[in-house]
């Protein structure tokens, strides 16, 4: 498991995680959308996927069905960095 597929709209976060896993050993391949994190998967062939949960959702008209169809025997970790007040200890 040495290759790992990072899907997240924020920036920070996908530069952060991607550069905290290359700095551990692993390879990654970073991805804004699950549409482009499909795109690369197709010749990547990641092992493990970093997903933030907002991702999963459906945007601009485009279901992440198919892509979590396609990836549905890679393990997958979901993040979010949106915790509502009340959520919160």
């Amino acid at each position: 498991m040495n290759r790992i597929l990072v899907i997240d709209d924020d920036i920070q976060v996908r530069e952060s995680v991607s550069l905290s896993l290359e700095t551990a050993g692993y390879m990654v391949m970073a991805a804004r959308s699950c549409q482009e994190g499909l795109q690369n998967h197709e010749n990547f062939q990641a092992s493990l996927i970093i997903m933030d949960v907002l991702a999963m959702e459906e945007r601009d008209d485009q279901p992440t069905a198919p892509v979590l169809e396609q990836s549905s025997r890679i393990p997958m970790i979901t993040l979010t960095g949106n915790i509502p007040a009340s959520g919160r200890p």
